[in-house]
């Protein structure tokens, strides 16, 4: 809105239809925000009435305009970037959720561990009793 009446005369002049339907196509407004804000605009007084001062401000604020556009466009690619990585990291961490879990079901459970070493190295692991 700022881009196209960067100053409150400029903002008075526009016609009540077309003020609405910019708002309305804003999703973020409500009608009753609408209606209110069409209210405001029209009972408002301008700070000053001086040419240089109110054209240098609507410069100003097109600028600023521009460059939270920029900032707008940089931070949607930054959030796309942080989306792929996170989702990179979610499929390594499903990976290797998926891996300990088969890596589980190898291992014999923690009862036959002492049957196990009786096979594989031909005598009962020593108990901390005994030594």
């Amino acid at each position: 809105m700022l881009e196209q009446w960067p100053d409150l005369e400029a903002l008075q002049k526009v016609s009540r239809q077309k003020l609405k339907t910019f708002l309305r196509r804003d999703a973020r407004s409500a009608p009753a925000d609408v209606a209110a804000f069409l209210e405001d605009v029209r009972g408002a007084v301008p700070a000053t009435r001086d040419g240089a001062v109110v054209r240098s401000a609507a410069c100003f604020v097109q600028s600023v305009v521009r460059q939270l556009q920029v900032l707008r466009t940089a931070l949607n690619d930054y959030e796309k970037r942080i989306e792929a990585i996170v989702g990179q990291h979610r499929m390594l961490y499903d990976d290797r959720r998926y891996s300990e879990s088969l890596r589980r079901r190898a291992l014999p459970p923690p009862a036959d561990v002492p049957s196990l070493w009786k096979t594989v190295a031909g005598f009962a692991k020593p108990s901390a009793s005994s030594a």
